[in-house]
């Protein structure tokens, strides 16, 4: 008999997670951050010699989407929840950290990573399109998203692929889901690189 194992939206989970956040003036700007990246290395190599890869646009799952138009639409925040307006803080950080984490891993390469924006300049461009972002009733965060990888000399992707993975949440409490989302953005990162990664460097 197959088990059956509930979904809670993220935004639930995290809804008592930012217990200090900025007054109602500033929070269209969004909160404090929440998530951790990937730690630097040491590289040995000199300066930057590969191709320039800008990431973006990153699409976040609907419920962080709502959140961020209930926010940016909303006049009076008084009239907003306190789980959107907790969770609207995402909207940013995902995006952040996930090219935080590209510069980290593409670095010892050689390879510069700049954040997409409209007319920006680069070799190649990496779009992310994160569709699951969810924690179970079993403990563990599910993550699903496609990117994909584009050229500067053609218009359609020269890689696509599709990811789907679960990851531990080791303890309920705020500092034990901001670090299983941290960990989830990480090995996201890490498979798009190493994915990516041979194309960048031409092999």
């Amino acid at each position: 008999m197959k088990k059956c194992i509930k979904k809670i939206p993220l935004a639930v989970t995290i809804a008592g997670m930012i217990m200090m956040m900025a007054g109602c003036a500033g929070m269209n700007q969004g909160g404090y951050p929440m998530l951790g990246t990937i730690a630097p290395v040491v590289s040995t190599s000199g300066s930057s010699m590969g191709p320039v890869v800008a990431v973006g646009p990153i699409d976040v799952p609907g419920y962080i989407e709502r959140a961020s138009t209930i926010m940016e639409t909303t006049v009076n925040m008084a009239n907003v929840s306190s789980i959107d307006q907790r969770v609207y803080v995402l909207k940013r950080e995902i995006p952040m950290v996930i090219t935080e984490n590209l510069r980290v891993l593409f670095a010892p390469a050689g390879i510069a990573v700049v954040p997409y924006t409209h007319g920006s300049v680069s070799d190649y461009r990496v779009a992310i399109d994160l569709t699951v972002f969810d924690i179970a009733g079993s403990g563990l965060i599910e993550t699903k998203a496609r990117w994909a990888l584009y050229s500067k000399r053609v218009s359609a992707p020269v890689l696509v692929r599709d990811i789907s993975f679960n990851t531990p949440v080791e303890r309920r409490d705020d500092a034990g889901v901001n670090a299983a989302m941290s960990e989830a953005l990480a090995s996201l990162s890490r498979s798009i690189a190493q994915g990516a990664r041979p194309v960048l460097e031409g092999k």
